[in-house]
């Protein structure tokens, strides 16, 4: 059953509708979102509604408050942020002609004040009982019951912390309340206390967010050296809607259409600016956005003038590459790809691999500032293995770059440029 909302509304062709309860919601408050017209279509791909601050990037929000659609039409419940200021709620979805459309349209702002926090003063009651955390993916759900003693004084509401008691939220629920934007693999003091009219009880767990990713998002077939890798970039927005997805195998190669996308990403990550695709497809083998993006930006270029060979596994020489002229395109005023030139880049030269020999002369400056600024590294044996030279080498994927040592690579030019 649909609830009755205020007229605070978004639609895009005539298809999703998207409405929450009120504009001004409480620190925490439930925010009740109503929407109608997801297609079956969008259902398959992932669609979803998320809560943010407006103009962050599209894709920093997996970061905030979201929760997918379960069907074609119903209500979610979301939390208000824990900090007061000025929000919106956005419809997303992975099918691209939509996500490239909605970003300036599909949304609803909304404010957030301060709720009422008791401080701790007076009486003390029983803190809540049965306090426990549950981590997730940037997140950690708490819940607790009823303290069995409260002095006689009736519990007003309950007020949560995820600071060690520095700073108080009042809970949205009787019952529990989510944290979001946690940075996973950090460990966060946890607090519940309830609030009576005499003062407050308090309870505290410390616990570390791991990453846990929603169900049906990542691939299961990875290797274990890279889940961490692959979640940062998950949490980055560096993975691409073509990678997204339970049966996907990110230890099979990569191929140039995937690593176009997964190196935009990057650009965008690096600039906080949104890559365009080129106006005119020179290629008559793709029409992939992100390869259009990446052509554009002159990460990329083709594999002749008008082919660009989207199904063609990347090779590491070919990797080091698009992500050196990525950081050029990112911090070089003026940089493109036809004035492109050995000596723009300033790092010391690491000691020379045996088979320096089979890097392409194109290639060898990236190579070894990559390697400097500890993005790649050999093989074994001084061996940087940067394409496949033999037929043996071809049967053996020997230079071949894997999806998840793109994804690595791409968390790492974050981290370390």
């Amino acid at each position: 059953m649909m609830l009755a909302l205020l007229p605070a509304t978004m639609v895009f062709a005539s298809s999703p509708s998207i409405s929450i309860n009120k504009t001004n919601y409480t620190t925490g408050e439930d925010i009740i979102v109503s929407y109608s017209g997801i297609t079956a279509y969008m259902l398959e791909e992932g669609a979803w509604v998320g809560v943010g601050a407006p103009g962050t990037p599209a894709y920093n929000w997996m970061g905030f408050e979201y929760e997918y659609f379960p069907q074609s039409s119903g209500t979610l419940t979301l939390a208000a942020p824990s900090t007061s200021g000025s929000f919106e709620i956005r419809f997303f979805t992975a099918w691209r002609a939509v996500e490239e459309n909605f970003l300036t349209s599909l949304s609803i702002p909304f404010t957030v004040s301060d709720g009422d926090h008791a401080p701790p003063v007076g009486e003390t009651p029983s803190a809540p009982g049965s306090f426990t955390v549950t981590p997730g993916n940037g997140q950690a759900e708490l819940s607790w019951t009823e303290p069995s003693d409260t002095g006689g004084n009736p519990i007003l509401h309950y007020e949560v912390s995820r600071d060690g008691g520095a700073t108080w939220v009042r809970a949205s629920r009787s019952n529990g309340h989510t944290f979001t934007g946690l940075t996973n693999g950090t460990s966060y003091r946890f607090c519940v206390r309830a609030v009576t009219s005499a003062g407050a009880g308090e309870a505290t767990s410390s616990v570390s967010a791991t990453p846990n990713p929603p169900a049906g998002q990542l691939a299961n077939k990875m290797s274990d050296w890279a889940r961490v890798e692959v979640h940062k970039a998950y949490e980055l927005g560096l993975i691409p809607s073509s990678l997204m997805s339970p049966n996907v195998d990110y230890t099979r190669p990569i191929t140039r259409a995937e690593f176009a996308g997964v190196a935009v990403r990057v650009f965008e990550n690096l600039t906080g600016t949104q890559a365009l695709p080129a106006t005119v497809n020179p290629f008559r083998d793709t029409s992939s956005a992100d390869v259009l993006k990446a052509y554009n930006a002159g990460i990329m270029v083709g594999m002749s003038t008008n082919t660009f060979g989207p199904n063609t596994a990347l090779n590491r020489e070919q990797c080091a590459t698009a992500l050196t002229r990525v950081f050029k395109r990112s911090t070089i005023p003026g940089w493109s790809f036809d004035n492109d030139r050995d000596g723009l880049l300033q790092y010391s030269r690491p000691a020379t691999f045996a088979d320096d020999r089979d890097i392409s002369s194109w290639a060898r400056d990236s190579v070894y500032f990559m390697v400097a600024n500890g993005i790649l590294q050999g093989m074994g044996n001084n061996q940087f293995r940067p394409r496949n030279i033999t037929s043996a080498h071809e049967a053996a994927n020997y230079a071949i770059a894997t999806r998840e040592q793109a994804l690595a690579i791409a968390v790492r030019m974050i981290e370390n440029l």
